[in-house]
């Protein structure tokens, strides 16, 4: 499998300007479906739990968190 894109510089960037950053979570492999969620800060999804690829992706449990398709302000998205 190849590597995947470090994105780190990007998503510190949007941190470091005050932007909103939404990151996707896989809901299900079969049907091919994610959900962009909200991420609070840079130390918000270093405590999230891996992906099976080692990928950091927003926790199922916890309090609910916005998502990119319902908060209707996302300018940029980026996808590999």
């Amino acid at each position: 499998m190849p590597k995947e894109f470090n994105t780190s510089p990007i998503i510190e960037g949007i941190f470091r300007d005050g932007k909103q950053c939404f990151l996707p979570r896989v809901e299900s492999m079969k049907e091919s479906r994610m959900t962009m969620l909200k991420a609070d800060s840079l130390a918000d999804i270093e405590s999230w739990p891996r992906s099976k690829w080692g990928i950091p992706e927003p926790p199922k449990d916890g309090p609910p968190r916005p998502e990119a398709l319902e908060e209707g302000t996302v300018e940029l998205y980026i996808v590999p």
